[in-house]
């Protein structure tokens, strides 16, 4: 012991006992392999819902009306959109160790820095105190993590789920590493150009002229405030772009979205013009096998707009009942 530790020097009684305390001098530390991250978000708080909410039913969207284009359309109210998103909604930095569990939040965290300081400071009974009232706390997180996070993969996506509950029971995960000594930028734009490559690496489809016959004639029905309203509101929780704002947010307040989106849908339709803006994608990579070490372990999704989506929505639904009738029950594939 005389290795590792110095004559321990005595200190103030702890709590209500009469006995000096033992306070030991090591002579070396042991460093601890914990790992932080520093995650930045955008809290969904009731002053902000407030706030936004007010903005957009004040809002009269005349930048947008006065635009001539379906692009400037809807550039314009993804902008304005946005923008006024991050003003209500301030960015949170959250500092999290690689020993935390998912459910540990920021007020579990002062709940267990404060019953620190009480037990430093000899004051047992608050500590005691506390030390009820994080075990509800924790309960309560515990369970609104399940509810969130668990119940909801297991019924949307099993997979994972069970990636998710492998990662609860303390099983650690394969992680990915494609051999490149640099830092995440150098890395992800090395990732860009493979895929880049790939893309252009494919032959030109071949402008052949195929014989058909003349087109029938069809008009495309209006789409109404309340389709986009019940479209609006019947939106799943998936991966938004970073150009959008979330989904909750947007099924918060369908009665004031769907009288501008209506307008822009409609002039989309009427003109044959498809916003440019809605072309444009988030690419993410997914691993095709558990680790993969080189670029060709991954396969690119890409993310578009998510009005971009509600619009597709309808053209879909026109052209199912179009073509619906005209094709082979029999048919399931195609050859």
């Amino acid at each position: 012991m005389h290795e590792f530790c110095n004559i321990p020097t005595t200190g103030v009684p702890i709590g209500g006992n009469y006995h000096f305390s033992l306070e030991p001098n090591p002579t070396c530390s042991i460093k601890i392999g914990y790992t932080t991250t520093v995650t930045i978000s955008r809290p969904t708080t009731n002053e902000g819902l407030l706030t936004f909410g007010q903005w957009l039913s004040c809002e009269k969207w005349e930048k947008f009306q006065d635009a001539k284009s379906s692009n400037e359309k809807a550039t314009i109210s993804q902008e304005t959109l946005l923008q006024n998103y991050k003003a209500c909604f301030p960015e949170k930095s959250t500092k999290r160790f690689s020993s935390d569990r998912p459910y540990i939040t920021q007020e579990v965290k002062t709940i267990v820095m404060e019953k620190r300081w009480l037990f430093r400071h000899g004051n047992t009974q608050q500590a005691n105190r506390l030390k009820n009232k994080l075990r509800k706390v924790t309960r309560k997180h515990v369970n609104k993590y399940i509810e969130r996070k668990v119940n909801h993969l297991f019924e949307s996506k099993p997979s994972q789920w069970y990636n998710r509950i492998k990662w609860m029971t303390g099983k650690e995960e394969k992680g990915v590493d494609f051999g490149i000594n640099e830092d995440d930028v150098v890395t992800a734009n090395s990732l860009n150009k493979h895929l880049v490559n790939i893309v252009q690496s494919l032959p030109p489809l071949l402008s052949v002229e195929v014989p058909t016959p003349p087109p029938e004639s069809f008009d495309f029905p209006l789409i109404s405030e309340s389709q986009v309203f019940f479209k609006l509101k019947r939106l799943k929780r998936k991966s938004i772009t970073p150009v959008d704002i979330p989904v909750d947010l947007i099924k918060a307040f369908p009665d004031y979205l769907s009288g501008p989106l209506s307008l822009l849908f409609n002039q989309v339709t009427k003109r044959g013009e498809y916003p440019s803006f809605w072309k444009n994608g988030s690419i993410t990579p997914i691993p095709k096998e558990d680790a993969p070490n080189d670029f060709s372990g991954v396969r690119p999704i890409t993310m578009r707009p998510i009005f971009s989506k509600v619009y597709e929505s309808f053209v879909a639904a026109w052209l199912k009942d179009r073509i619906l009738d005209k094709i082979d029950p029999r048919q399931f594939e195609i050859c």
